[in-house]
């Protein structure tokens, strides 16, 4: 009735004074009971079904999950037991390694992230590494994989924060692996490239496949000369994108360089296994040329990409005979049908505290308990004086906060400095054993820690100092509201654990509250929050309101990423039987230079999105209805037996609180729906204030025009909530914000107006159209619908507050745009015949 610990690793669950020996921890009742539910003895049958199971935040789940997959393995199962953080799934497995060795079942249990998972999942599917099969087709061995292990076992997957899973990050997402091809001929041909990328007499694709070093190339790996001559097309255009537009760094997620590696934020931790087409690849070029990275660093991440498949990762876990979810906060995924259609999950569990009534508090009581309403002039130094106000008892206190971005803007401003002496930070940049430090000094009397949310959920800050508990206990601040109320859960469940003590209290910036859909003014809004002290009422139903919004919108996204997935089993399936003729034909197709750099296109849409908080819900429908408005437009196009060639870029604004790279940021023109959800993946809905930037929207088209001149632009989906900008307010808000040689010096240009700039769209393109949408009960109707019939387009309301049909309706809207352009681009169809076919073939919304 004991469990086995051991002490030696510095992540262990249990300490003893003096030297680390094994030490027993009794399970308590809850623990105990939960294991009975998941191995059925409480039912007749005693037959194991899939299962989500809560144990509350601090109360022992890991030793629940140690536990089951000890006795899984020793009654034949192989087991994986997986989480999204790297850094809890490498703790929790060496606090049980000694006991999975002392059982003898070490070799059937696997640690590992989601991220993990996919990898095991193709390699138990492959028989193997995909990778290595691959790169074993074009002659090159490759070490081993250390995630397969051959195994005649039943498998079970104990899924860690469970919930984590079923968030967009996941499901609803596609994993990519990728084969990396190195050799001397590549480098040689990377470096040419890089060599001449600024001399336009030789900086073209037909001259580049003329050279010595790409035929020299093409010689090495003779047998594949498709495969091959498509992935430098690709590695060429890429690197000719980020000349052309400036961009140094991928747009798509935000790039550190770190320990001599470019890394992306991958949860709580920095990957440098990420990549982003070519992209990363010449970013290591760039950061190289400013003497951030070595000439070592940079030759070593010089390859060509060999995409081995796309992956849904919704379908991962159905692999498996049994699926166990583990989390402290189960609620919201309670009676959803996605758990019981798509993973046959119908026994739910949920373990009341053993500690008795949770010793939680807050600093303030009533509906308002706990809230803090802050203008972006107060925002910092009300988080000061928040945590001024807990460090009086000399308390630790923890602060959280959404990115690495809003902390480190916090730190380093003037609200922040009177404390900077005792203050400690805990992103994704620590190492390993920093972090572990850090997280047993946050507990400690009159400690300031400053932390990402990633830290908020299955990190336990242990309580060492019985002061610390006397005072109070340690103190936590949340500086953001949590969209998904399991987040703010966790959050609040690092502090008060297993009886201790310790309180809570939520400092928010009022103007990001617009993500939820809840304005300055209006029913449901902050002035209605203020005058009425309905702050827990309103949050509450308005994030209610956004997850389902968001939740509906995901299965939408899952459907589309199945033909992608199946074609990507029957490579596999290829690869398996060793036909070697459908590999080639598989690898042919994963691996096509994107056909927008190899065509002109004869129709070209730019969807222009404004991305303050308040069009939250909106991008969330727009990224998960992405693929199925391809797969509409291209099923329309094969039903009309018309062929076009139509590309589009995703653009979003936001205004001049933004820095420069984020008040315009946009993707590649492309006809790869996959490539638009990656960017629009990364987008973080934010910096409104009041009217926005429609104006530095109108300005990028007019760049984009300007770039291309050979290829117009046909067609532009303007969608916001909000109007431009005055002049008065433009001039204003640059002066306030950086100052006005700021925005000079990055190249946004003087001050300008919406009209401006619509005058010199309709110069460069007479015929273009421009539709737009003004999300219901917001002020941009007016401007908008002047700004759509000055070019013969509409202004027409998008309602995305229905949950049923938000994400339905927005891909139909933007659906029926790009056919609309085709098919007054083509000179030659009937008015309206595509949309006819469109209406005839889906179910048309009525506008």
């Amino acid at each position: 009735d004991s469990v086995l610990n051991d002490t030696n690793s510095p992540n262990s669950i249990s300490y003893t004074e003096g030297t680390p020996v094994p030490v027993l921890t009794k399970p308590h009742v809850g623990q105990v009971v939960a294991l009975f539910r998941i191995f059925g003895l409480d039912n007749l049958s005693e037959e194991i079904d899939n299962h989500i199971v809560e144990v509350l935040t601090g109360e022992g789940k890991s030793i629940v999950l140690g536990v089951k997959a000890i006795i899984f393995a020793l009654v034949g199962y192989s087991v994986d037991c997986v989480c999204y953080s790297a850094y809890l799934s490498k703790r929790d497995k060496e606090s049980f390694t000694y006991l999975f060795k002392a059982f003898e079942v070490d070799e059937y249990i696997r640690y590992g992230t989601l991220t993990e998972l996919c990898e095991k999942y193709l390699e138990d599917l492959a028989g193997g590494s995909i990778r290595e099969n691959v790169l074993k087709l074009f002659g090159i061995n490759s070490p081993e994989s250390p995630y397969y292990i051959k195994t005649n076992r039943l498998r079970v997957l104990l899924m860690d924060e469970v919930d984590v899973f079923f968030d967009d990050n996941f499901y609803g997402n596609i994993y990519t692996p990728v084969a990396n091809i190195v050799d001397p001929t590549i480098t040689d041909l990377a470096h040419y490239l890089w060599s001449i990328r600024n001399d336009a007499k030789k900086f073209s694709i037909s001259k580049v496949l003329d050279s010595s070093q790409y035929l020299a190339c093409k010689d090495r790996f003779n047998h594949f000369e498709n495969i091959i001559e498509e992935s430098v097309k690709f590695m060429f255009f890429q690197l000719q994108d980020l000349v052309k537009t400036g961009k140094e760094l991928s747009h798509d997620a935000i790039p550190y360089v770190y320990q001599d590696e470019i890394v992306y934020k991958d949860q709580d931790t920095l990957s440098s296994k990420i990549s982003f087409g070519y992209t990363t690849m010449w970013t290591y070029f760039f950061e190289n040329e400013k003497r951030n990275i070595t000439d070592k660093s940079r030759d070593a991440h010089i390859s060509i990409r060999i995409v081995c498949g796309r992956y849904s990762i919704a379908e991962v876990p159905k692999l498996y005979k049994h699926i166990i979810g583990v989390s402290g906060t189960i609620t919201a995924l309670m009676n959803d049908q996605v758990l019981t259609n798509a993973y046959n999950i119908h026994k739910e569990t949920k373990i009341p505290s053993v500690y008795g009534k949770n010793t939680l508090t807050f600093t303030s009581t009533g509906n308002n308990a706990n809230i803090i309403l802050s203008s972006e002039a107060s925002y910092f130094m009300d988080i000061t004086n928040e945590i001024n106000d807990q460090c009086k008892s000399k308390r630790p206190v923890l602060v959280f906060f959404e990115t690495i971005g809003d902390l480190e803007n916090y730190h380093k401003s003037p609200a922040a400095q009177q404390n900077k002496h005792r203050t400690k930070i805990l992103t994704e940049k620590e190492t390993e054993t920093s972090k572990v430090n850090l997280i047993r000094l946050a507990t400690s009397a009159n400690t300031i820690t400053l932390l990402t949310k990633e830290y908020g959920r299955g990190i336990d800050f242990i309580v060492y100092d019985k002061t610390v508990n006397d005072a109070g206990g340690p103190h936590v601040i949340q500086t953001f509201f949590s969209h998904n109320i399991s987040e703010e859960i966790q959050i609040k469940g690092r502090t008060a654990r297993q009886g201790g003590k310790g309180s809570y209290s939520m400092v928010l910036l009022s103007s990001k509250l617009e993500a939820l859909l809840i304005h300055p003014t209006g029913p449901d809004s902050v002035e209605y929050m203020v005058n009425n002290k309905e702050y827990g009422t309103v949050l509450n139903k308005m994030r209610a309101q956004f997850s389902n919004n968001k939740r509906g919108s995901l299965s939408l996204q899952v459907g589309s990423c199945m033909p992608q997935h199946e074609m990507s089993l029957n490579f596999i399936n290829a690869l398996t039987n060793k036909d070697i003729n459908k590999c080639y034909e598989h690898l042919n197709n994963f691996n096509k230079c994107p056909e927008n750099y190899l065509v002109t296109a004869d129709t070209k849409v730019l969807v222009l999105m404004d991305a303050t908080g308040s069009m939250s819900s909106c991008i969330t429908n727009t990224k998960n209805a992405v693929g199925e408005m391809f797969k509409r437009a291209r099923k329309v196009l094969e039903t009309a037996n018309f062929r076009s060639i139509f590309e589009i870029q995703f653009a979003v604004y936001r205004n001049y609180n933004a820095p420069i790279d984020m008040i315009i940021e946009w993707s590649e023109w492309t006809s790869d729906p996959t490539v638009l959800y990656a960017f629009i993946d990364k987008i973080q809905p934010r910096y409104g204030m009041g009217n926005e930037a429609v104006e530095i929207g109108l300005w990028h088209v007019n760049r984009e025009m300007e770039y291309d001149s050979k290829s117009p632009i046909n067609r532009i989906v303007l969608i916001g909530d909000q109007p431009p900008n005055t002049l008065e307010e433009v001039k204003y808000r640059r002066e306030k914000n950086r100052g006005e040689n700021y925005w000079m010096e990055k190249k946004l240009g003087p001050a300008t107006t919406y009209l401006d700039q619509l005058d010199l769209i309709k110069q460069k393109n007479k015929d273009i159209i421009i539709n737009s949408f003004y999300l219901n009960g917001n002020n941009a109707e007016k401007v908008f619908t002047e700004i759509a019939e000055s070019t013969g387009g509409k202004c027409q309301s998008l309602d995305v507050t229905d949950v049923s049909i938000a994400a339905d309706k927005l891909l139909e809207d933007i659906a029926k745009n790009i056919l609309d352009a085709i098919n007054k681009n083509s000179k030659t169809l009937p008015e309206g015949h595509l949309v006819g076919i469109y209406n005839q073939l889906f179910k048309a919304y009525d506008k």
